[in-house]
């Protein structure tokens, strides 16, 4: 849109990454029969041991209750032609990576689980991808593939005028329309990465969902090559590499980068959409990240929040582009009503979906905000000047964003998007942009405005979405009188005012202060407002 899990939108600041698990691909060559008409998918899930004894009391019940939302979400969202038989599962089931599920019993072994479409072993872990020393919080993967043949029913002419025969005839197709697609997966939660986020539902439902499409779809060495059309082959042709060159970087450098895409036809056309550009390739895949990252994601820079990026965001779209991929593989069927606005890069044209972000900035005028949805070099004057992040509101005032920046004099310089660039602070001093990028590996260290998380209510869990109760403070911390809910909506300040604290003594007569908190825009309910 995961125990204690989360509020997992922090990774939006902390830099935790998505992972697709790298499992070998398990086909299984078993003729499966499925219903010929479109229903919602049928989604059963099953813990392991190890994951039962990962987590607390309180955060395993909010994690029960996340789960159950992300299937619901998932069911309303996505129909399949339902398997007409249960799902058997085996004792050394891939699944498992040697696990016990207490849930599944005898029956599943021998007769297999009934009435499902995809079956979901939920596991933890603190080993492997989820060691302290990685950002990732959770990763996902399909680990059985089946291959399915339609099941087409006929009725009879007989039956239908009572000439003697009863019921219907069913006839199967046993080799005119079978295909491979995922019945089985696993998500796989990194437990002592549970202990750094807070319990927030919205968020840990998004992850949850985000994990269970890996399963579903968006798992390229395993699935792309698989997808099906009507006239039974494989397309082995969804995903294409793009060399572009002349990408512009810092000062005057550039470089020919490889881009891959995927140029399935619903993709095509729905990121043709998106971005305004008649002629674009496809979407583009994540060029950034580890293994389990890069090629396995929408590209940040491109598609910003959307659910399927390698770093969540506290608002995480379930977009055209993503529902696109589903109906192009050819397994499901999307409830349009389900799909949710992408706004992030939304009718900004071919030179957005290509450039590189230091060409898209130069080519916008040197005012502040004028490059959105990146930061530019006036932005980051502003902020200098106010030795603070500046806040806006965002488009259709839904939430407080402001621009990430962090310094680094290491990083290569084809990541120095202000590399040149110089400028003189209303206090005198001289100020330079080399070694200035943005905070987000994925977004190529683009600089890019983001919904605010403020400084010492992130443990709070505060994520600037005017809607969000949580976010209320309390009164005596509540400086800018903000008010969060159902009817808030975000408004810019005319005045920008900054909360000071006082640090050491009064000496002489002199008191020096720190700054604390800018405000400049924030949250307010619109509710009782009269219009004239």
């Amino acid at each position: 849109m995961q125990l204690s899990l989360t509020m997992w939108f922090h990774i939006l600041l902390i830099g935790a990454l998505y992972r697709t698990a790298n499992l070998d691909e398990p086909v299984r060559d078993l003729r499966s029969l499925q219903e010929m008409d479109w229903k919602p998918i049928r989604i059963k899930v099953f813990p392991t041991e190890r994951y039962y004894g990962s987590f607390s009391n309180e955060s395993a019940t909010f994690l029960s209750q996340a789960i159950k939302e992300a299937v619901t979400f998932l069911s309303n969202a996505i129909s399949v032609h339902r398997l007409l038989e249960p799902i058997k599962m085996m004792r050394d089931e891939r699944c498992f990576e040697g696990n016990r599920i207490p849930d599944l019993k005898e029956a599943h072994f021998t007769h297999g689980v009934e009435k499902t479409d995809l079956v979901i072993i939920m596991d933890a872990s603190d080993k492997g991808s989820c060691t302290d020393s990685s950002a990732t919080l959770a990763h996902a993967s399909p680990c059985e593939l089946q291959r399915i043949t339609h099941r087409t029913t006929y009725t009879s002419l007989f039956s239908i005028f009572g000439l003697g025969l009863n019921g219907v005839r069913q006839l199967c197709r046993t080799g005119e329309n079978s295909q491979v697609w995922p019945i089985k997966g696993a998500v796989v939660i990194c437990s002592g990465k549970v202990q750094q986020q807070g319990l927030n539902l919205i968020s840990t439902v998004s992850t949850l969902i985000h994990e269970i499409m890996h399963i579903l779809v968006f798992s390229p060495e395993i699935l792309f090559q698989r997808f099906y059309s009507e006239n039974n082959d494989s397309r082995n042709k969804s995903v294409i590499t793009v060399v572009r060159r002349g990408w512009k970087y810092g000062g005057s450098g550039f470089k020919t980068v490889d881009v891959t895409f995927v140029e399935s036809p619903r993709v095509l056309n729905a990121t043709r959409q998106y971005t305004g550009c008649d002629d674009l390739e496809g979407a583009e895949l994540e060029n950034g990240g580890s293994d389990g990252t890069s090629k396995s994601h929408w590209e940040k820079r491109i598609f910003g929040p959307e659910l399927m990026t390698g770093v969540q965001s506290p608002i995480a779209p379930f977009s055209a582009i993503t529902a696109a991929l589903l109906e192009d593989s050819g397994w499901y069927s999307v409830n349009s009503s389900a799909v949710e606005d992408l706004n992030w890069g939304k009718g900004l044209g071919c030179k957005f979906a290509r450039q590189s972000c230091r060409e898209y900035i130069d080519g916008k005028p040197d005012l502040a905000d004028a490059a959105y949805p990146y930061c530019n070099f006036r932005d980051y004057i502003v902020e200098s000047n106010i030795r603070l992040n500046m806040l806006r509101c965002s488009s259709k005032r839904h939430y407080v964003r402001t621009c990430m920046f962090k310094k680094n004099e290491t990083v290569d310089k084809e990541y120095k998007v202000f590399y040149g660039k110089y400028e003189t602070l209303d206090d005198g001093s001289k100020i330079s942009g080399d070694h200035v990028i943005g905070d987000d590996e994925l977004t190529d260290y683009c600089p890019m405005w983001k919904i605010n998380q403020r400084g010492s209510e992130r443990k709070r869990e505060s994520d600037g979405i005017c809607s969000h109760t949580h976010n209320q403070l309390q009164e005596l911390d509540n400086y800018g009188m903000e008010v969060f809910g159902a009817s808030s909506q975000c408004f810019e300040q005319d005045t920008l005012f900054v909360k000071l604290t006082c640090v050491g003594p009064r000496l002489f007569g002199r008191v020096d202060y720190a700054y604390e908190k800018a405000f400049g825009a924030g949250c307010y309910d619109v509710s009782n407002i009269l219009e004239f």
